[in-house]
């Protein structure tokens, strides 16, 4: 297995902890089943403010240097899968670090996943993300987004 990178997109302060155990989850995972795991923030967000959309990540590797090539990145230029905690991002994401709305798949490579909580139908879901050419697969965990964590 090459590294394997996931990506949190979340509110900030609602939904910090909720992504730091999702990455924190994966990476205990990772550590159980023999592999090298890292969670960590996107430097430029701010999730101490209210709202703001940010971003955690955590990486899967199975040697200590691949994680370390992975690792020397500022932040992933690609993710194997995107989690969205929050299906009001499902548009994209304006992060008070960056300029212009991002869709929600832009790291997310071809053949990857992207895995949402809503309550919206599929079909009312998927008019939201960005359509892309390259395949990948939307997953829909049916729930309300958690602002208790």
């Amino acid at each position: 297995m090459a590294a394997l990178t996931v990506e949190i997109v979340y509110r900030g302060i609602f939904q910090k902890n909720l992504a730091a155990r999702i990455v924190r989850g994966i990476v205990l995972s990772a550590r159980k089943s023999g592999r090298w795991g890292i969670a960590f923030g996107r430097y430029g967000d701010s999730p101490q403010r209210n709202g703001i959309p940010a971003k955690d990540f955590a990486i899967v590797a199975d040697t200590k240097e691949e994680l370390e090539q992975n690792m020397a990145r500022y932040e992933p230029k690609h993710v194997d899968v995107t989690i969205c905690v929050d299906d009001t991002l499902a548009k994209g994401v304006e992060s008070w670090a960056w300029y212009g709305l991002q869709p929600i798949n832009r790291l997310t490579v071809p053949d990857g996943t992207v895995l949402m909580t809503s309550l919206q139908s599929f079909d009312s879901l998927i008019e939201d993300v960005l359509k892309r050419e390259e395949p990948y697969t939307l997953a829909l965990i049916r729930a309300k987004a958690s602002f208790s964590g």
